[in-house]
């Protein structure tokens, strides 16, 4: 069997769930529920994330995630290389990151489209120490912006 890229869509789901329970030692099986994938594409990634050094490999096929932090800046640095469209908005009434992300909090729900929180804005969501002067938003791909 071939590895897979661990940060792919689909494959990065399984990180995202480790992320939700750091401590965990999960089951193949366990962390594809879980992450919504096939218990074929969680060994592949699993088996890459072991030969990366994010993974030990457990008694009984179990796999911990070690260094979640790690694991963090190798993703992070992997859509770092990636190709980003990227444009740049005022807040009208929003003067700092705190009134932004304090007006995006209120307004979720009337957003166009799925979204999130991206670059430091979205690492300081699980990691509170990232600091951060701008608040980056990752739209979905086909939503059109009026500019």
């Amino acid at each position: 069997m071939s590895e897979r890229n661990p940060f792919g869509r689909n494959a990065s789901l399984l990180i995202r769930a480790a992320f939700a329970h750091p401590k965990k030692v999960w089951g193949t099986r366990e962390l594809a529920l879980l992450a919504g994938v096939s218990p074929a594409l969680a060994t592949l990634v699993l088996r890459r994330l072991e030969r990366l050094g994010h993974v030990s490999r457990e008694p009984r096929g179990a796999a911990r995630f070690l260094d979640l932090a790690q694991l963090l800046q190798d993703w992070a640095a992997w859509y770092a290389a990636a190709p980003i469209d990227s444009y740049r908005y005022t807040m009208e009434g929003a003067d700092t990151v705190e009134d932004m992300l304090a007006r995006l909090s209120k307004m979720r729900r009337h957003l166009p489209g799925h979204w999130a929180l991206s670059a430091m804005a979205g690492a300081s969501l699980v990691a509170p120490f990232a600091t951060f002067k701008e608040v980056h938003v990752h739209l979905a791909r086909n939503l059109q912006l009026d500019a």
